[in-house]
C-alpha cells in the first residue's frame, strides 16, 4: 500500500468519524469538507475509483447536504 492508497483510507475513515460523532448536525461540515477534499485528492492522483463511498453509511451527511443546498438556492431547489 502507498502513501496515497493510506492517505485515501485515513480520509475515508475521517469522514465516518466526524458523522458518526456528530452531535446533531454539528460536524457535517467539516465532514463535507473532508469529502471534497477527498474527491479533489482522489481526482489529482487519479485515483477517482477510490472515491466511491458506501452512500448508506452517508445518508445524514446527504441529507444535511441537500437542506444546505435548498437554502442556498431556494426552497424548490431539490424535493426529497
Amino acid at each position: 500500500m502507498d502513501l496515497v492508497d493510506k492517505a485515501i483510507d485515513q480520509m475515508k475513515e475521517r469522514i465516518v468519524s466526524l458523522v458518526n460523532d456528530s452531535i446533531r448536525d454539528q460536524l457535517y461540515p467539516k465532514a463535507l469538507e473532508c469529502l471534497v477534499a477527498l474527491r479533489n485528492g482522489c481526482v489529482q492522483e487519479e485515483e477517482s475509483h477510490k472515491y466511491l463511498l458506501p452512500l448508506p453509511s452517508y445518508r445524514d451527511l446527504l441529507i444535511f447536504c441537500v437542506k444546505k443546498v435548498q437554502c442556498f438556492l431556494g426552497r424548490g431547489a431539490w424535493i426529497l
